[in-house]
């Protein structure tokens, strides 16, 4: 049987009665239970946790500032990701032009054109074939000398002229854009293909009408 020792307040003298109400006061008043006071500790541990983050002591406004900053760096890192993703997804859409502000002529480009090709870039011989193939279509009067034409508008405005090649002008196009803009990998015979459809070109005779100008007149240069 436990003993219990009370030490009274010096001055304090209850009677009888008095005593015997405080000490059934003090074994029937509910106590909590290990789990609640576990419970009570972890809660106030997470609530410290957060506070000394936020570095502004206990306050509720803590926490949130902690889940708002969350959010936030959540959002900046999808929107960069989706930034990211977004050039690279328009690609295959046409915006891109073909010619440069440099005036080079269609001989120039092709002559660089074959140079890339020698030293295996792929990619760079693509992008000056077509180049030479727009140039050269502008100097035979068969496109307008717009800067903003793109590899897309190039072989849509070719296509009724050179019916036969309208598949390899499409190819040409979307082969130009993905690596150009897109900066796919391009293989040798790709990048031949551009130049041989070039070379095609330089030599078939235009029918039909190109755009709104007629082609009757175009002959090769």
């Amino acid at each position: 049987m436990g003993v219990s020792l009370t030490v009274l307040a010096d001055g304090l003298t209850p009677d009888n009665g008095q005593a015997r109400d405080w000490a059934r006061d003090a074994w029937t008043s509910p106590q909590p239970s290990a789990l609640d006071r576990l419970s009570d500790d972890i809660g106030s541990w997470i609530y410290q946790r957060f506070a000394d983050v936020a570095g502004i002591g206990k306050t509720i406004p803590g926490i949130i500032a902690i889940v708002v900053v969350v959010l936030l760096v959540a959002l900046i890192i999808y929107a960069l990701r989706f930034v990211r993703r977004t050039p690279r997804s328009a690609v295959t859409d046409g915006h891109h032009r073909v010619l440069t502000d440099d005036p080079t002529s269609a001989a120039a480009h092709r002559a660089r054109a074959e140079e890339l090709l020698a030293a295996g870039d792929n990619a760079g011989c693509i992008r000056e074939a077509m180049r030479a193939l727009t140039r050269r279509s502008i100097e035979r009067s068969l496109l307008d000398d717009t800067p903003s034409l793109t590899a897309h508008e190039v072989a849509v405005r070719l296509q009724p002229a050179f019916g036969e090649f309208a598949i390899s002008l499409t190819e040409a196009a979307g082969l130009f854009d993905r690596v150009v803009y897109g900066h796919a990998t391009a293989t040798a015979e790709q990048a031949r293909s551009v130049l041989t459809l070039d070379a095609d070109l330089k030599s078939a005779r235009p029918s039909g009408t190109v755009g709104d100008a007629a082609t009757a007149y175009a002959v090769p240069r």
